[in-house]
């Protein structure tokens, strides 16, 4: 899909030289790019919040419950058992998607060539 998107653009160049081809790629192609860029940092910023509210909200709910004295001091131990496991499974989960790319950005027609800059850039 990324080969027919960029011939089009590349079609659309007046003439063969270069300085044209350059100026249809940050036309074209950098803006694509940019915006898968700007898709990944905004997921990791709505999981890194979604994470430190499950976090604070679990905690303080546990913090309360237990100096309050509406929960026995072993409740703790109960909670952990019972509810702690899926809690922290989601909270694996969400860690595990602040790691890994969104679904959505595969949809780009450019997301090929973003793969391909990010894997030259990293090593």
């Amino acid at each position: 899909m990324y080969r027919y998107s960029l011939s089009a653009a590349l079609n659309t160049a007046s003439n063969a030289k270069l300085k044209d081809y350059d100026q249809v790629f940050k036309d074209e192609v950098l803006p694509q790019l940019s915006t898968i860029d700007l898709a990944i940092k905004n997921s990791r910023k709505l999981l890194t919040r979604s994470v430190a509210t499950d976090l604070g909200i679990g905690a303080g709910l546990v913090g309360v419950g237990l100096l309050s004295g509406i929960l026995p001091p072993n409740m703790g131990e109960v909670a952990t058992v019972v509810g702690g496991y899926s809690f922290v499974k989601g909270l694996a989960q969400q860690v595990c998607q602040l790691t890994s790319e969104p679904l959505s950005i595969r949809d780009n027609k450019y997301y090929l060539l973003w793969k391909l800059r990010k894997k030259t850039s990293d090593s």
